[in-house]
């Protein structure tokens, strides 16, 4: 729910580049021609070789880019991910789409319609054709997804992964990635640090090394920079194995923070002493206004994990009450005598920087900054 500008990738993509892409582009070459894409019976290593550009400019830039410029730029690589794409959601959306609806007939061609928005991919679009009845029932239309299309794509990756893995980072590549990401707080849910420390004179983290798109099915993706979102263990692990839901990149979806907005509304006959932090009668709320975010609040369950923040949020409550005009005149004659900026004084006051592309730096950010600012 962070947004993260990409200047550290830009910074850091040279380098990343050197040190994967010999590797890598070896492996193509050495590909026996026996190595078949099964969605169209090509060589495998076809699905890298793109009319006007080298092999080593298609994979420094696999390893570099963002992922929608990729599938753009090259048109194997978009057909690969919205296959890969399909795979990975579908089962839950229809489920979603379906969920209301009894006719027999609408529900069949509402699971026709999401096949067929799919067929910009042909290795899509051609099982579609040669597997007429897909759309019949859930039973059918899981075996679509799950063994036709999912089949032949876990086959495909398996070849890929004799050339292209996540395996090919060591241990203390993973950590420099880490390190020269340069992020200090979770972006899926701005809640907990995620430190980098040393052991026996080598960096190590405290995160995790999340694949944005998973591995299991965008394993084409799995080495580049903008797949790789440092979370804490508890997003990536706990709820971030949950399958088939779209959430938000903090890369490339900039959340519009007008529309994602923290507030607290107080208990039916609570106390006020809650702004003197001697009570916890209120509740914390996550204002919505834009559809697309509401997957990634429920996906790491930020609303409910954020009422667990009470004592915190109490505290900022006091200080808001408390820094009255006259008690915060007096705080900025003091500071002016220290010469301290604006985020200087904000950082004394409520423990954070106010502005929002630095709210990746703190744990809680987003959430100090709407409480403070809430009329």
């Amino acid at each position: 729910m962070i947004n993260l500008n990409d200047k550290s990738i830009q910074d850091y993509r040279n380098h990343y580049s050197d040190e994967l892409r010999r590797k890598i582009v070896d492996g193509i070459n050495n590909l026996p021609r026996t190595s078949i894409n099964c969605f169209n019976n090509e060589p495998v290593s076809n699905l890298f070789q793109h009319n006007g550009f080298t092999l080593d400019q298609t994979i420094s830039d696999l390893l570099t880019e963002k992922i929608e410029y990729l599938c753009k730029k090259y048109s194997q690589f978009g057909i690969y991910f919205r296959t890969a794409e399909f795979v990975f959601l579908t089962l839950n959306k229809i489920k979603k789409d379906l969920k209301d609806v009894e006719d027999k007939s609408l529900r069949k061609e509402l699971r026709k319609q999401h096949v067929e928005s799919y067929f910009d991919s042909p290795w899509i679009q051609n099982l579609a054709i040669s597997n007429p009845g897909y759309e019949v029932s859930d039973k059918e239309m899981s075996h679509f997804v799950k063994d036709i299309v999912g089949g032949k794509l876990k086959t495909l990756n398996g070849l890929i992964s004799s050339v292209l893995r996540y395996e090919i980072l060591t241990s203390d590549q993973r950590d420099t990635v880490l390190e020269k990401l340069e992020i200090e707080v979770c972006p899926y849910c701005n809640r907990n640090f995620i430190s980098k420390f040393k052991r026996n004179g080598k960096l190590k983290s405290t995160a995790d090394l999340d694949h944005f798109y998973p591995k299991t099915y965008f394993l084409l993706f799995s080495l580049s920079l903008y797949n790789f979102v440092p979370s804490c263990q508890i997003c990536n692990s706990r709820f971030k194995s949950y399958k088939g839901a779209k959430i938000l990149n903090p890369y490339t979806d900039k959340v519009d923070y007008k529309k994602l907005k923290f507030t607290y509304e107080m208990i039916p006959n609570s106390k006020l002493n809650m702004f003197i932090g001697e009570s916890m009668d209120f509740q914390i709320k996550l204002e919505c206004l834009d559809e697309s975010y509401k997957d990634h609040i429920d996906m790491f369950e930020l609303e409910n994990l954020y009422d667990t923040h009470k004592i915190s949020i109490c505290e900022i409550l006091y200080k808001k009450t408390a820094y009255n005009d006259t008690y915060v005149d007096s705080i900025n004659t003091m500071l002016n005598e220290m010469n301290l900026t604006k985020e200087e004084r904000d950082l004394f006051m409520y423990g954070i920087d106010m502005k929002e592309e630095s709210f990746y730096k703190r744990p809680l950010s987003k959430l100090i900054f709407d409480l403070v600012n809430q009329d």
